[in-house]
């Protein structure tokens, strides 16, 4: 199942609808965000608010810095690439490669849908968090310490990956420390009935991101514990390194 019941704690009302799932492509996914020394050594640069940590999750990363990543990420181990980015300008500027019909068909990296992401979020679990629902402020407080890096505990600043305690997929900072684009724009809610291989391309125009309207998941160093579950969706605002946009991303590969 995706999204989230009506009664979940810190749900808000629109935008979880929960419904059914079906994912047929096997699929690997980083087991951290990609860190700010990785992003530096594939892109050759670093624009991260919090530079002063190798380990801490690169951010201030637009959508297209991330399908750019993917690829240059992909090509180092010779696999077919899923975007087709100008680098001559900075930030890149990427677009779907039309080849593949399916998001979910190119082998090459790429960053998760929404469904591939709550998939590893969850752990294989069905609570509001794999380490547990949350009740209540004090609660969520309890729950999230340990396997989080949010407001309440992340000094207001990012984390080295690996930091929390990771979940049953042994993927780390699913929430919190940074949010993470998606390859889906955004829909303001799901559709009630069941779906398989889901993926989103409002705000995208000619297989291109617009400024805002992908999705990121997850949460981060500045959110409260309602927005730092695995049913928690929002709008990432395609803005190059903004201060208020603490996003990263983790990429995935569809396993044949």
């Amino acid at each position: 199942m995706m999204g989230s019941p009506e009664g979940e704690w810190g749900r808000y009302r629109y935008a979880e609808t929960q419904h059914e799932v079906t994912l047929t492509n096997d699929f690997i996914i980083q087991a951290t965000e990609v860190t700010q020394a990785e992003f530096s050594d594939r892109m050759g640069y670093n624009n991260s608010l919090f530079d002063n940590c190798s380990d801490c999750p690169v951010e201030r990363v637009t959508w297209g810095e991330a399908a750019a990543y993917c690829n240059a990420l992909s090509a180092s181990e010779e696999l077919p690439l899923c975007y087709e980015c100008d680098l001559s300008v900075r930030p890149a500027e990427c677009t779907y490669y039309s080849s593949y019909l399916n998001r979910y068909d190119c082998p090459g990296y790429r960053l998760p849908t929404e469904a591939e992401w709550e998939y590893g979020a969850r752990g294989g679990t069905t609570t509001e968090t794999y380490a547990g629902d949350l009740v209540d402020l004090h609660n969520a407080y309890e729950v999230l310490d340990s396997i989080a890096w949010y407001h309440n505990n992340s000094s207001r600043r990012t984390h080295s990956v690996k930091g929390r305690t990771p979940n049953a997929y042994g993927l780390y900072d699913m929430l919190g420390n940074v949010w993470e684009w998606c390859e889906d724009g955004f829909v303001s809610d799901f559709e009630t009935g069941s779906v398989t291989d889901p993926v989103f391309t409002e705000h995208f125009e000619n297989d291109r991101p617009l400024s805002s309207g992908q999705s990121v998941r997850g949460g981060s160093w500045n959110s409260g514990p309602s927005n730092v579950r695995a049913a928690e969706r929002s709008i990432g605002f395609n803005e190059p390194y903004s201060t208020d946009a603490p996003v990263g991303f983790r990429p995935v590969r569809t396993v044949p």
